[in-house]
């Protein structure tokens, strides 16, 4: 008569019970918890303010139809350098800097020490007949980790426009 009954169970019995679910609601909370801490942390690197970025040179893949000349994908390069440059971007490594990252093969996370930079947009130029594509990507340099990419096309005749759309988005 003197038992303390809990959803018809004797206490003594009920305790193991309640531990049991007391802990695994614990585990819960701390696993859903972390998880959101680290997607918002994740979400937060992602859209960082990119404030130093290396444009690397463009390059076109090996056999690409008409053998297109080195100094078209340069002068892609360059003319991308100087829209991202007005996009509001504080400092935007000259190509001359950035060929010498390349020949020097270094990882996004040497490059981003050297040069202190938030960025680094890498990408390739592909001419078919008179059609332009240019496909690039947008890698946090501390980690390499891709947090941007596009691939857009157009008429060659358009290629100014194709850059200046790529450097706006």
């Amino acid at each position: 008569a003197g038992r303390r009954l809990v959803a018809g169970l004797a206490w003594a019995e009920w305790r193991p019970r309640a531990a049991a679910i007391a802990a695994v609601a614990l585990t819960a909370a701390v696993l859903f918890g972390t998880g959101a801490w680290l997607t918002s942390r994740s979400a937060s690197l992602a859209t960082a303010p990119m404030r130093t970025l290396l444009v690397m040179p463009l390059v076109s893949p090996p056999g690409e139809a008409g053998g297109e000349p080195p100094y078209f994908a340069e002068g892609l390069t360059e003319a991308l350098i100087a829209e991202i440059g007005g996009t509001g971007i504080d400092r935007v490594i000259s190509r001359t800097s950035a060929m010498a990252v390349v020949r020097g093969r270094k990882t996004p996370s040497v490059i981003a020490g050297e040069l202190q930079l938030d960025g680094i947009l890498d990408g390739t130029v592909n001419r078919t007949g008179d059609r332009v594509r240019l496909s690039v990507r947008l890698l946090k340099a501390a980690t390499g980790r891709e947090v941007w990419s596009t691939s857009q096309g157009r008429p060659a005749s358009e290629a100014a426009a194709l850059v200046a759309s790529i450097a706006a988005a």
